[in-house]
């Protein structure tokens, strides 16, 4: 029979110079009862007694439960709050869960070089335990002792908002559809990528999450994660029972973020434009009683994990009428209200709320903040700007004037002007990978850097064909992924320099280009330092080049030789790719200045007929010689008329009749593809449409041509 004491008492015993930590329970002064132990004193122990602990008078309520212990090291140890217990069960059995009443849990220290079972120090940390009724129930989130095995659960630190911000100041998306999904088919190369937001189920748009995926964001210096979750197909035949099992997968996979010590964001996401389209009904009384109850189950499921976990009512709603922001904002409000009802931690973790497609000009003009408000908030919104950049549409691949720096940060001024007094989060942004390489690099930067400057916390948006290669856990563009790490550390990156005009020949400095036959001369790229110096430059070996002899460096340039480049390269090696060099700085990121020898892309074919390929999309098999994807597509009438967006003429000259990546066309490993969307424009036109593929680097010879023959 254990008795129970006035005050538990809980030792940790460090061993190891504190990688194991020994629990045991005071039986006297001078010997302990062994418990469990943990990998390290930064863990909630959620541990078990041994079996025969289990004697108490359950009729009596005399059980084996305390409240939480909220574990750290002593030099910074963390105190808790009070849980409210379970009543104990009818006939319960050694496997159920029992309440202790002790007045307090008290946590000792041992020190490696004290004996096990001598006395303890003094206390580091004491938790009152207040008194409850025996008819308490309701989510709540204890340490318990049950009866066999040792597990851990993370500690509900309260935190402020300013912690919290601070906390997840780098951050990522992890795993979801492309933001442009509803403007194209989901067969786009750039859709096999998603998770837990996935229609009608994870997997369904690509690879399911798991723990390498995030091992890989946070070693690659992302503290967060945003995990995208649509609910509309996981429905039980009532319509309105979440499935148990897809509510588990939801939490196993918040877990391996908060095993990871990292923070995560849950929220309600495709659900905006299926269940919670608020365009598609009036009578919205339905609509919130389903958004309620899917909030306190959710809330439910997770209510006892670490404040680690925030939430997020509903991605992008919709909406564009007074009525519609009008319940938008009750939304808001439903979705705080179950987080209550839900129990546990809800009622105090942290919440980022929404306006109308997270919009940043809606959500200033519309959104109300809750009247029923207690958790700490934050307002969210998302950053896709400017469009033609970020989607790929109308040959817009170079950013980085004045005017674009400008624009960006008017954007961010006007947000915090809104919002002066509350925390903001920027939930999704990104600058595709189709654009040139330097420019995106540069829109990192600055995004970044502007962020900082307005204090926003930032998520950068993934599909798994942008950022994280998941077949092999590596980043495609780690640079970029290296100066957005060196920026939210405020430390000034060297950027490559490159075109921003869009009526002239282009040029980027990420490269070194060579076009085969031809001679190998000296090349020159320049850079903004940014007030950094250049402090080496380095060959693909690792090893430092020679300066004066493998690269000249003046002012703001860098002249590689071409006695260093005929090491790598002749007039006649093989097109594509061919070595890296690196360049470091006093401070910032790394950047490299990569060889490529380049020819122009051949296509299997050039013309068919545009009725043969109708209703569907047409492949054209495709020869790469150098950077292996299109730069941009135009598509002109016999009379120079663009097939779509005839506006476009009144662009700069290499946006003129350009078409959209996934509406007009894409690509693969092997093919330029023309959307089924182009072919039906040609079909209406009844002429015939010269599709023109431009390759980098955009020089106007650097093209292939396909006609579609109507």
């Amino acid at each position: 029979m254990l008795n129970i004491p006035e005050l538990l008492e809980i030792v940790l015993i460090s061993v190891d110079d504190m990688k194991t930590v020994l629990l045991a329970q005071r039986v006297n002064k001078n010997w302990y009862t062994t418990i469990g132990q943990s990998r390290s004193l930064q863990e909630t122990l959620f541990f078990r007694l041994p079996e025969d602990a289990l004697h108490s008078d359950r009729n009596a309520n005399r059980s084996l439960r305390c409240n939480t212990l909220l574990l750290g090291t002593p030099q910074k140890h963390h105190s808790g709050a009070p849980l409210y217990p379970l009543r104990i069960p009818p006939g319960g059995t050694n496997n159920d869960v029992y309440p202790v009443y002790s007045s307090a849990v008290r946590m000792y220290l041992l020190d490696k070089k004290v004996k096990p079972f001598g006395d303890a120090k003094q206390p580091f940390l004491t938790v009152p335990l207040p008194s409850f009724p025996d008819e308490s129930w309701g989510i709540e989130c204890p340490l318990i002792f049950g009866a066999h095995s040792m597990a851990t659960q993370f500690p509900y630190v309260n935190k402020t908002l300013a912690e919290f911000e601070r906390g997840v100041r780098n951050q990522m998306m992890l795993g979801h559809v492309h933001r442009a999904l509803r403007r194209r088919s989901v067969k786009s190369p750039l859709q096999n990528c998603n998770t837990l937001d996935g229609i009608p189920t994870e997997g369904s748009w690509g690879p399911a999450a798991n723990p390498a995926d995030f091992d890989a964001v946070k070693a690659a210096g992302f503290k967060a994660v945003r995990i995208p979750v649509t609910w509309t197909d996981h429905f039980e035949a009532d319509g309105k029972t979440v499935n148990a099992t897809w509510l588990q997968r939801v939490s196993d996979v918040v877990d391996y973020a908060l095993t990871r010590n990292m923070y995560a964001i849950v929220n309600v996401h495709h659900d905006s434009w299926n269940e919670f389209d608020l365009t598609a009904t009036s009578d919205y009384t339905s609509f919130e009683t389903l958004f309620y109850s899917l909030w306190l189950q959710i809330g439910a499921k997770l209510a006892c994990k670490s404040s680690l976990l925030a939430f997020e009512p509903i991605n992008e709603p919709t909406g564009s009428t007074a009525a519609q922001f009008t319940e938008l904002n009750k939304l808001n409000t439903i979705f705080l209200q179950a987080l209550r009802d839900s129990g546990g931690f809800n009622a105090k973790r942290v919440v980022t709320l929404v306006g109308p497609g997270e919009d940043s000009v809606k959500t200033s003009q519309t959104f109300v903040r809750p009247a029923n408000i207690t958790n700490p908030w934050a307002i969210q919104f998302h950053y896709y700007s400017p469009y033609d950049l970020i989607f790929g549409a109308w040959g817009k691949t170079t950013w980085g004037s004045d005017a674009d720096k400008a624009a960006l940060d008017a954007d961010f001024a006007a947000f915090r002007g809104n919002f002066s007094d509350v925390p903001v989060v920027i939930g999704e942004w990104e600058a595709n990978n189709l654009i040139e390489t330097s420019a995106r690099w540069k829109y990192f930067d600055y995004l970044q850097t502007t962020a900082k400057k307005y204090s926003f916390t930032t998520f950068l948006w993934d599909n798994s064909a942008t950022e994280l290669d998941r077949s092999i856990e590596k980043f495609r563009d780690p640079v970029a992924i290296d100066i957005l790490m060196a920026a939210v550390k405020g430390k000034p990156n060297a950027v490559p320099d490159s075109t921003t005009d869009g009526s002239i020949t282009q040029v980027s400095s990420a490269f070194l280009y060579h076009k085969v036959g031809t001679n190998i001369t000296d090349q020159t790229l320049t850079y903004n330092f940014n007030g950094n110096t250049l402090s080496s430059v380095n060959g693909p070996d690792g090893k430092a080049l020679r300066k004066g002899i493998d690269y000249t460096a003046t002012g703001s340039s860098v002249t590689y030789k071409a006695s260093l480049l005929s090491k790598y390269i002749t007039a006649s090696s093989a097109a594509g790719p061919i070595a890296s060099f690196s360049l470091k700085f006093s401070k910032g990121a790394a950047l490299t200045a990569q060889v490529v020898q380049w020819d122009v892309a051949t296509l299997a074919s050039n013309s068919s007929s545009a009725t043969t390929a109708a209703g569907g999309d047409l492949a054209i098999p495709i020869t790469w010689k150098g950077i292996n994807r299109p730069a941009a597509v135009q598509a002109v009438l016999p009379d120079g008329t663009c097939l779509v967006d005839t506006w476009t003429v009144y662009l700069p000259a290499l946006q003129q009749c350009r078409t959209t990546y996934g509406n007009q066309w894409e690509f693969d490993n092997g093919h330029v593809i023309i959307k089924s969307g182009a072919i039906q424009a040609a079909i209406a036109a009844a002429q015939p449409v010269k599709f023109t593929f431009e390759f980098y680097p955009r020089l106007p010879c650097n093209n292939a041509t396909y006609t579609l023959i109507v």
